[in-house]
This record gives C-alpha cells, structure tokens and sequence, in this order.
C-alpha cells in the first residue's frame, strides 16, 4: 500500500490536539506531558509501522532512537527540568546525526550555519545565568548546527530525492524552533511563543520521521529526471 497522507493521521491529530489544550498553563501535569509527547510517539508508531520499506535499516534505527530521545526532552521540559531535558535533545541530535552521516561533506554549509550559531549564541551568552547552561548549550548548539548542516548536505546531491529533502527541512526547522525557545526563554518573552516554538519544532521531527520512507512510498512523486516528452 502506497503510504499516504491518512497515514499520518495520528501525528495530525495529536498536533491539533497539542495546540488546542496549550491554552491552560498545564505545565508539570501528567496528562499535559503525555499530550506533548504524544505527535513524537505517534511518528515513532508511524516509523514502526510504514517506514519497513527502507532498504537501509540502520539509518531507520537511528532516527526512530532520535524521536525517542527527543520524546525524552519533551517531557523533561514540559516538567521543568530544562537542564536534563537539553541533555536528551543533545542524545537525540547525536542520533540524527549519525543517521544523517557525513557524505557529502559540503564545509560551505557547515561553516554558514556554524557561524550564525555563533554569532546567536554570542548574543544571548550573556543572559544566561546558569553555570551549567553556560557550558551545556554551546555544546548543544554546535550538535544542533551539525544535524541541519549533515541534512541539508545529505540532500544537496545532484540527484534530487524527497525524503532526503523532507530530512533537511525538518533540520532546519528543528533549528528555528530551538532558536525561538532560547530567545523566548534566555532574552524576551514572544508573542505567540508556544506556536513559534512547537509549530516548526513537530514539523521538523516530521520531516525527519519522513525520511526514512523510500520515495515510492510517499503521497508525492519526485523525481530528478523528467519524464520523456516533457
């Protein structure tokens, strides 16, 4: 069967779900936890259940121990323990990254995205207070930076392929939404922090889960080549 957007239904809906219950400052409460964590268990039962078709099934592993990890920081975070759950992102991004691997290299995109991280964390370095953040987040944001640079540098190829394209979107993403929650919590409170900051953040770890499918296996076809004729 071809996988297709029904498919995911239960991310939708535990998505939906999230935004709709993250009016009530529900922080710390077993149920609010599990609604947080519910779209990233809800792509680990959707890796488990469509994502067989990948004829690399150590890369499979690898992103389904990310989602866990990343499952794990969820609810550290969403009980206030920010400290451990930036341990478990951290776990999480090692996971990508080994998944993602370092062929191509393409130093020019690391080295872009090296530098803004930087210079970001340059800039809120001063606004953090706690010791071990001071250490703790450089580390994480480097490991961060290499996921969306080992990414997008998987899916830079000639050959065009949409899960890997789905791969590095969702780096990117994971990136922008990290960056909101350390201005949100490190600099100013946002506007609409809870939507800027968990909005791309499950889009990432979506287009991430979405990478391991074979392309054939997708609602969309893509392809490099055109088909003849056209």
């Amino acid at each position: 069967a071809r996988l297709t957007v029904p498919k995911l239904v239960p991310f939708f809906t535990t998505f939906v779900l999230y935004f709709v219950l993250a009016t009530y400052d529900t922080r710390s409460q077993l149920w609010s936890t599990i609604v947080k964590c519910a779209p990233i268990y809800s792509l680990i039962l959707f890796i488990l259940l469509y994502g067989v078709h990948n004829t690399n099934p150590s890369y499979t592993y690898k992103i389904l121990l990310g989602l866990f990890f990343s499952s794990i920081g969820d609810l550290l975070l969403n009980i206030n323990l920010f400290e451990y759950g930036v341990v478990a992102f951290a776990a999480a991004q090692v996971a990508f990254i080994a998944a993602f691997g370092f062929q191509p290299r393409r130093w020019d995109i690391g080295l872009a995205m090296i530098t803004c991280s930087l210079a970001i964390l340059a800039f809120l370095f001063g606004s953090i207070s706690s010791t071990i953040l001071r250490l703790g987040l450089p580390i994480y944001s480097l490991l961060l930076t290499t996921m969306a640079w080992r990414a997008v540098a998987r899916a830079s190829t000639d050959k065009k392929e949409l899960p890997k394209i789905l791969g590095a979107i969702g780096g990117v993403l994971f990136v922008i939404s990290d960056g909101f929650l350390a201005f949100n919590k490190f600099y100013t409170n946002i506007p609409y922090a809870v939507i800027l900051i968990m909005v791309p953040y499950y889009l990432a770890e979506c287009g991430i889960a979405l990478s391991v499918v074979d392309y054939k296996y997708l609602p969309v076809q893509w392809s490099s080549e055109k088909k003849k004729g056209e």
